[in-house]
């Protein structure tokens, strides 16, 4: 049965999460919907078998309540990323529905907070570092087509239009220079085979409505972004290929990426007549960015030629060679600048130097216009804008006769440098709320951090000594029995161990205080059960639960660290907890619930993760 046909006629008997599910899932017909539950994105029904057969995972099944199962299959969250990309590079679209909130009694909202397309990348992890992310958008006509290309994790926004004759040639030719990731073609032209045959391998096509590559709304699309009246300053004309393709651009990313379009500053025209016309086999036969034979970089005139210390750098040598100039001042113009290096060698091995401590600036500085920084990402932007002061230093010193062309656009943006400085910490975390703010930078957080590290100083203290206290009585008592004295003996090592290191983390770690709440009563009440349950029947298979590559052990983690709600020390400070409280899991049913349906429900869940 088709999953979206499935509301059409029952959706009355499906369970509210599977209603949530489906109605999700129909917003989103052509992406897979990894769908958040707990610490997994869930895959169901046709998805489920599509990505079990791509990722070659297990497919299994899923009871969505009121007697209904469908077939499953999910990745952890904590490994999505490498899930992901692989999906991505089979040519597949992501749907990511989060959950929304804090949980709770009753359904826990979710919505699809991002579409993840090949083309609208942003993630150094799933970026190629040296060559260009392209977002294409192409609009045939009879007499021509309009080309527009934009890479969002540059900035890069680009339109041209092709109408001289064999205008297919010349736009499969500039099609395979650029390689895009993603193609956007109106629905109508889905079909047509002459246009097929111009688009490179490996191009994730996607059709879309035809009303979208419209000139009216296209070209309103490109006057809003820019705040311009006309187009004219662009160099593209009214109802123009070029206007509808670009404009295309922007109404795709207006639905999977509207943070992108605040970076996009400008849009360049450019003309194929300024650059020699290689169509795509003359390519491959003189290998200029990739091999003959693998596809690959090695062995091509780009591996030969690239020495760049920069990405930014490898990017801008790539296009340089996939695009031979023919205005020979301009070529005169890169000649010269060629020269003037080479007879100074002493400001090429600075310019190197300043260079290799780089980081990737555009990309950089297209996440901030996103909002998409950590608190690391800060430290390198200001750590690449001090490398291009000292680059502009040593141009205009060593380079008179390139300081005017060369530096004068290299702003180092001092200010902006000098606040990330005084406001990231020197090691701070990789997220941004787990230690990030430079101390001294807010009074007001650095009291509030001195506060609330007392507080969890005594929390977290407390309960330790409150086991400690009942497991020296224990010992002292002459007539243990041996077996359960080294179990005692052993706990109360650990908790000495444990006490320790609260010492240690309390000195050292930064943790978040909205999501910590440990409470003495409950730890105690936790550790005197665990000496009455070892007392009444000792457990001879406690080591499972006590060795740290048992799947019972980090059971009893997960399950510790969701009822003391415990997440950012859990796998630091909990691993030594469960050995000293050593309690088994089973018997956390009796001593740590009350009432038959809590426990349970309980059991069910122990069942769960053990078919997880």
């Amino acid at each position: 049965m088709s999953q979206l046909n499935f509301l059409d006629g029952e959706e009355h008997s499906a369970s509210p999460i599977r209603r949530q599910y489906l109605d999700i899932k129909r917003r989103y017909p052509d992406a897979i919907l990894l769908f958040r539950l707990g610490d997994f994105y869930e895959t169901f029904d046709e998805d489920a078998y599509l990505v079990s057969s791509e990722l070659e995972i297990a497919l299994t099944g899923r009871d969505m309540g009121r007697g209904e199962r469908v077939p499953l299959a999910g990745i952890p969250c904590h490994a999505a990323e490498g899930y992901i990309a692989r999906l991505l590079a089979k040519g597949h679209k992501i749907a990511l529905a989060e959950q929304l909130g804090t949980p709770g009694r009753g359904l826990m909202a979710r919505e699809v907070v991002r579409v993840i397309t090949p083309g609208t990348l942003i993630e150094d992890s799933l970026l190629p570092a040296r060559a260009n992310n392209y977002l294409a958008s192409v609009v045939p006509s009879r007499e021509g087509a309009g080309l527009s290309l934009v890479d969002i994790s540059t900035g890069e926004f680009a339109v041209t239009e092709i109408g001289a004759d064999g205008w297919r040639i010349q736009l499969a030719a500039e099609l395979e220079r650029t390689r895009p990731a993603e193609i956007l073609l109106p629905r109508s032209c889905g079909e047509d085979p002459t246009l097929a045959a111009v688009l490179p391998s490996g191009s994730c096509v996607t059709l879309r409505e035809d009303s979208t590559f419209s000139s009216s709304t296209c070209e309103r699309l490109l006057r809003d972004l820019f705040g311009v009246a006309t187009l004219d300053g662009f160099g593209i004309g009214s109802n123009s290929l070029a206007a509808r393709a670009a404009g295309s651009l922007i109404s795709y990313l207006q639905e999977t990426q509207p943070a992108s379009l605040s970076q996009l500053e400008n849009l360049h025209s450019y003309s194929l007549d300024r650059y020699m016309k290689l169509d795509p086999a003359a390519r491959r036969h003189l290998e200029l960015t990739a091999n003959a034979s693998t596809g690959g970089v090695e062995g091509s005139l780009l591996w030969v030629l690239d020495r760049t210390r920069t990405p930014m750098g490898g990017r801008l040598l790539r296009r340089w060679i996939g695009q031979p100039l023919l205005d020979l001042s301009a070529i005169e113009a890169r000649l010269n600048s060629v020269e003037e290096l080479v007879r100074a060698p002493l400001a090429r091995a600075e310019l190197a130097d300043a260079m290799s401590g780089m980081g990737d600036l555009e990309r950089l500085a297209s996440r901030a216009a996103q909002q998409n920084l950590s608190p690391r990402d800060c430290l390198a932007m200001a750590r690449s804008l001090r490398a291009v002061s000292r680059l502009r230093r040593t141009i205009e010193r060593l380079l008179p006769a390139l300081g005017d062309a060369e530096s004068g656009g290299l702003d180092p943006c001092t200010e902006v440098a000098a606040a990330i400085e005084s406001t990231v910490a020197d090691d701070p975390s990789a997220q941004v709320g787990q230690g990030a703010i430079r101390q001294g930078r807010s009074r007001e957080l650095d009291e509030l951090k001195t506060q609330f590290f007392a507080n969890v100083s005594h929390e977290l203290r407390t309960p330790l000594t409150l086991i400690l206290g009942p497991l020296s009585q224990r010992l002292a008592d002459p007539g243990l029995e041996s077996g359960l004295r080294a179990d005692l003996e052993r706990m109360a090592r650990n908790a000495q161990v444990l006490l320790g290191h609260v010492n240690d983390l309390l000195d050292v770690a930064r943790v978040d205080a909205g999501r910590m709440a440990l409470r003495a009563s409950e730890l105690d009440l936790a550790g005197r059960r665990a000496i009455n349950a070892l007392e009444g029947q000792h457990d001879k298979n406690l080591a499972k639960y006590t060795d740290p590559n048992s799947a019972q052990y980090h059971a009893m983690v997960e399950w510790i660290a969701k009822q003391l709600n415990l997440t950012t020390l859990r796998y630091q400070l909990l691993d030594d907890l469960v050995e000293a409280i050593g309690l088994p899991r089973e018997k956390l049913c009796t001593f740590c619930w009350t009432g038959r349906d809590q426990s349970e429900q309980f059991s069910g869940v122990i069942s769960r993760i053990d078919a997880r």
